[in-house]
């Protein structure tokens, strides 16, 4: 059950506000959140703002203490109090710890007694928050109420990639990664995710779940400026991701030939980051801008082109629209991110239909009007600041009244081999401690064959590809 479709109810909405109160709030991160350099990270802050404005109490634990100095003072800014470098989990991952880190999860559950816990979940550290913490949170404070932070469902985009590019092994991991989201998911209490998509795909998974969508805050950083003061295309991209290479390749050997055989002064501006070698000797005539201000290159654009089919981010399209630029994506894309040919985008999905919207908003001042309005509109009533704030207040009343679930007695899969090899993996340190940890994933495995288990076994093999992928130095175990 969606708690967003539930807000849309002025009774119960009416009866969330009438029961509201201030919480007192636990929220588990990898890091600090640097949010000035990752989207991820902007939103983990954004939330954390709107808790303190509300005046629910907070406190924040970062893994790692990494990257302390720069970003922990924001937090204290908000009157959060603060805690790092969990000596006893970083251990499992083979991570340094800080000397000096002397509290415990345990401890500061049993003095602060939280009414909320949100755990964040992303696969960058091999294992995730959720994974690490949410069982000995459900035994160490059983009246808290879990809910786990996703940013988007990265199987889903990983499945995608995977696909497309035939890799046995991209395809094995994002059904690890799958499993592994819907495991903590069915777990929690409840799911905070980014956008309406992946609350659906959760939703028809077939489990009972609660599910809050909270999506990153977009506010405008450009000055308005009129349809005949702007000229060319604008595409921005990460290429260290699949789905950017992909799409990119495919709008300048597919769709740019129409497009200048119309008009032939008609120029592409990108801001790219990770670029290939090659593209820019490949592609001379496009107009590189790396490192340049996004502002001014979103600013002084006509049109945004996002001709993705996998990898498909909502941000993306809505940092566009806030800031009243329109343009065209594929039919994947707006069907990844929920949005419509309404809401300031036109999609299309072969190349002729791809060059033909641009090409019409392009030329038509009107049209860039109309669609300029409704993406400015979209983003102001769905993705501001305020309706976040309105949204996350209205879902945290209702978690609140949630009974929480019982400790489930099976410990969640990718951490199974922590309890039932903790003697021989405890005497490992470093990129040791992973190679055990790959090791017992084997033997597990072997065990559940012998046990008729296939799935499970296949679970527990899945788990050490994905630990394995770029993780750890091929040696005698890793030929």
């Amino acid at each position: 059950r969606s708690l967003l479709g539930s807000q849309a109810d002025g009774e119960n909405a009416a009866k969330d506000t009438a029961a509201y109160r201030a919480l007192n709030v636990l929220v588990i991160h990898d890091v600090f959140p640097h949010f000035k350099n990752s989207r991820l990270n902007l939103r983990l802050m954004q939330i954390l703002r709107v808790l303190r404005a509300k005046g629910h109490a907070v406190a924040f634990v970062a893994r790692e203490s990494r990257n302390r100095k720069p970003y922990e003072p924001a937090l204290l800014g908000l009157g959060i109090e603060t805690y790092d470098s969990d000596k006893e989990r970083l251990s499992c991952l083979g991570a340094e710890t800080d000397p000096d880190s002397a509290w415990s999860l345990r401890q500061i559950l049993a003095e602060k007694k939280f009414d909320l816990a949100i755990l964040s979940q992303n696969f960058s550290r091999g294992i995730s928050i959720s994974e690490q913490y949410l069982d000995d949170v459900r035994r160490d404070s059983p009246s808290t109420r879990i809910v786990v932070l996703l940013d988007d469902l990265q199987s889903n985009l990983l499945i995608r990639c995977a696909e497309a590019s035939s890799q046995l092994i991209n395809l094995e991991i994002a059904q690890d990664w799958a499993q592994r989201e819907r495991e903590s998911s069915d777990r929690a209490d409840a799911v905070i995710v980014a956008c309406e998509s992946d609350a659906t795909t959760l939703l028809n998974s077939g489990h009972k779940l609660e599910v809050v969508v909270a999506p990153l805050a977009c506010e405008p950083f450009t000055s308005p400026k009129p349809w005949d003061s702007r000229r060319g295309i604008f595409y921005a991209g990460n290429f260290e991701h699949d789905g950017h290479r992909e799409g990119f390749t495919w709008f300048l050997e597919q769709v740019w030939p129409k497009l200048i055989a119309r008009s032939g002064e008609m120029e592409l501006f990108v801001a790219g980051e990770n670029i290939p070698p090659g593209f820019e000797k490949q592609w001379p005539w496009v107009k590189w801008l790396s490192g340049r201000d996004l502002a001014e290159l979103m600013e002084n654009a006509r049109v945004f082109v996002l001709p993705q089919h996998l990898s498909v981010r909502c941000h993306s399209i809505l940092t566009m629209l806030v800031n009243g630029l329109p343009g065209v994506t594929t039919a994947a894309a707006a069907e990844a991110t929920g949005l419509s040919g309404g809401s300031g985008i036109r999609t299309a999905s072969s190349p002729n239909e791809f060059a033909a919207a641009v090409l019409e908003i392009y030329e038509d001042r009107q049209l860039w009007g109309e669609l300029r309005q409704k993406g400015q509109t979209l983003v102001a009533t769905q993705f501001s600041s305020k309706a976040l704030a309105n949204q996350l207040a209205k879902a945290l009343a209702r978690i609140a009244n949630l009974v929480p679930k019982p400790l489930d007695p099976e410990s969640c899969s990718v951490m199974r081999v922590e309890r039932l090899f903790s003697e021989r993996l405890s005497q490992r340190t470093g990129e040791q401690r992973t190679v055990g940890q790959l090791e017992c994933y084997v033997r597990l495995a072997e065990q559940l064959l012998r046990d008729k288990k296939a799935d499970k076994a296949r679970e527990q093999l899945r788990h050490a590809l994905s630990r394995l992928k770029g993780n750890v130095t091929r040696g005698q175990f890793l030929a």
